[in-house]
């Protein structure tokens, strides 16, 4: 009988692995987060990351991308769709590879990002307002746009179709 259990046991950890993978950068197995994440209640039941970092997301979100985006809410919504895979996804070991860390203590990653996602992300943005000049115009595609290293340094950005971050729910418009 105990061999019987074990055996379950055993099954239930890989079909959980294989369904979660490891979390990128902490190899942590996904889990419930305690205390309740403060931002991405997507991944309220089941994440890679924990309050703390949530809230470092929202403080990015609400100085950062509010401000620079807020006239497009689609296009804070692409951000924070973005950002909250990339940070929480339990999912982020097929689309994040972690490679150690700088001497800033950030981490080394590359991200893979579908084409469709990228697409999707950059007609949501296009069509934002910086300083006199859009997105559109800044950035001639969306390419340009998705990988550009400013914001998000130490991130590699490799647009593929291959194990990579898509979501149908990206908006496409900016309204």
């Amino acid at each position: 009988m105990r061999a019987v259990f074990v055996l379950i046991l055993a099954f239930a950890a890989v079909a959980f692995a294989q369904q979660y993978p490891n979390c990128a950068w902490n190899q942590w197995q996904p889990h419930q987060p305690n205390p309740p994440l403060t931002e991405c209640p997507a991944f309220a039941s089941m994440a890679c990351c924990n309050s703390t970092e949530t809230d470092i997301l929202h403080t990015s979100f609400t100085t950062m991308v509010q401000p620079l985006f807020g006239s497009c809410p689609n296009c804070v919504t692409a951000f924070e769709l973005l950002w909250c895979t990339y940070v929480c996804s339990p999912n982020q070991g097929i689309f994040v590879d972690f490679h150690g860390w700088n001497p800033q203590g950030q981490a080394i990653t590359t991200f893979r990002m579908c084409n469709h996602f990228c697409n999707s992300f950059y007609s949501a943005c296009g069509d934002v307002d910086m300083g006199g000049v859009s997105v559109k115009q800044l950035f001639p595609s969306a390419q340009a746009f998705c990988q550009y290293s400013t914001y998000t340094q130490p991130i590699t950005i490799q647009l593929t179709d291959d194990k990579c971050l898509d979501d149908p729910s990206v908006p496409t418009t900016c309204k």
